[in-house]
């Protein structure tokens, strides 16, 4: 897999990754990148955090645990 260019967004970059992923686990990585989005480019007094059941089970999709 080739690395992400310096003209991609993270968004871009993991659709490319995604393509090449289990459904479940490329649904995992969008969600992930979602949040990490929100996290960084949203408005901070609307933002709310994945609870930490739901980012575990991202986690574990995306690592396989």
């Amino acid at each position: 897999m080739n690395a992400r260019s310096t003209q991609q967004t993270s968004r871009e970059y993991a659709e490319l990754v995604a393509a090449r992923l289990p459904k479940p686990r490329a649904e995992a990585l969008r969600r992930f990148v979602v949040w990490d989005d929100a996290a960084k480019f949203g408005r901070k007094d609307r933002w709310e955090a994945p609870s930490p059941a739901e980012l575990e089970a991202v986690a574990r999709e995306l690592t396989g645990k």
